[in-house]
């Protein structure tokens, strides 16, 4: 019995030792699990506190972000109703503008109407007046004929009768310059073009000019390096007063003893003419006014030859009229070159037809 006291005292020892083992781990643990949970419960509390830091930056973030936005869009709203205003403002004064011009265009539809019209009185009135005076300043210079036929005059009546020949001239001059100035300025009226030998036309120019120059003590040179027999097809009658202004007032505003020039060439499809001479030459200004009409240059006559200002105003319109064009080089005391330059269809040769009715005529 003692024994098993003993025992049953060792076993009941042992058991109350492992209950404390048992009790004391469980103690252990639990206080090991109460760690952990305050461990995760400060983590839980930290990611926490994280996030609703993040989220109160996000919100602070967007709406400061909100409110720039709104801010900017405002701005721009004003900006944008601005411009709508100017806009506004400028389409109005565009459709003021565009009244003004539809007012404008009217006003000048009208007056284009009149200046027509009056293009029309001054054409008939031009026409008028240049038939009436043709006939008094014809009948002047028959008279002056008449009187020097009838008798003997003495010096100071030729003299005077020369005088009322050279008026008579140049009224005659005058006369035909504004009516080929009127001429020119028609838009209606166009170059007639025909068919006619290069040597016709350079006889007609010699026989004009020569004695004029004679007249002058003034050499003149013509020169072709083109076959004179080669045919051109232009407007005969323009070319010859476009020549007949350029060869002439050469020989008018140049002195005796020198030279002028007339040199005719061919670069197909164009025809040239070159008139040189050895005058005064021109000015800057003068070679800005002087294919204008009426416009008188620092350069006068040398013989006191007339001068109306519109000889080379014709020469320009003519030679636009051809489709030509005309150009100046000129220095002061080193004389002018005037090159005219005109197409004439390739230069063609006259067609058969055109040689035998030219031949009959």
């Amino acid at each position: 019995d003692d024994l098993k006291n003993k025992e049953i005292a060792e076993t009941i020892s042992k058991y109350e030792l492992e209950k404390k083992d048992k009790e004391i781990m469980a103690l252990t643990r639990s206080k090991e699990l109460e760690a952990i949970n305050r461990n995760n419960e400060r983590t839980l509390y930290i990611l926490l506190l994280t996030f609703l830091a993040v989220l109160a930056l996000l919100l602070t973030y967007f709406g400061r972000r909100r409110r720039m936005i709104n801010k900017l869009l405002s701005v721009q709203k004003d900006e944008i109703e601005q411009k709508n205003r100017k806009l506004n403002s400028i389409n109005n004064e565009i459709n003021e503008v565009l009244e003004t011009i539809e007012e404008q265009n009217d006003m000048l539809h009208t007056k284009n109407l009149k200046l027509e019209e009056l293009h029309e009185e001054k054409d008939a009135l031009i026409g008028i007046v240049a038939h009436d005076l043709r006939s008094p300043i014809a009948k002047a210079a028959g008279l002056a004929e008449l009187i020097e036929v009838a008798g003997p005059l003495n010096e100071k009546q030729q003299e005077l009768m020369d005088l009322q020949k050279r008026v008579c001239d140049n009224g005659s001059a005058l006369i035909e310059d504004l009516l080929m100035i009127n001429m020119a300025e028609n838009r209606a009226a166009k170059a007639t073009k025909t068919y006619f030998n290069l040597d016709e036309l350079i006889d007609e120019l010699s026989a004009n000019y020569i004695q004029m120059a004679r007249k002058k003590k003034i050499s003149f040179k013509l020169g072709s390096d083109i076959d004179p027999k080669q045919a051109i097809y232009t407007d005969k009658d323009y070319l010859i007063r476009i020549l007949d202004n350029l060869v002439s007032n050469a020989i008018k505003f140049s002195y005796p003893f020198q030279t002028v020039w007339l040199d005719v060439s061919i670069d197909t499809p164009y025809l040239r003419f070159t008139v040189k001479d050895e005058g005064p030459g021109l000015s800057e200004e003068d070679k800005t006014n002087v294919f204008k009409k009426f416009k008188r240059l620092s350069a006068t006559p040398t013989a006191g030859e007339s001068s109306t200002g519109l000889g080379l105003s014709i020469v320009k319109m003519l030679t636009e009229k051809l489709g030509g064009d005309i150009m100046l080089h000129s220095e002061q005391r080193k004389g002018a070159t005037f090159i005219l330059t005109i197409p004439v269809d390739h230069a063609l040769q006259i067609p058969r037809e055109k040689q035998l009715s030219m031949s009959e005529k």
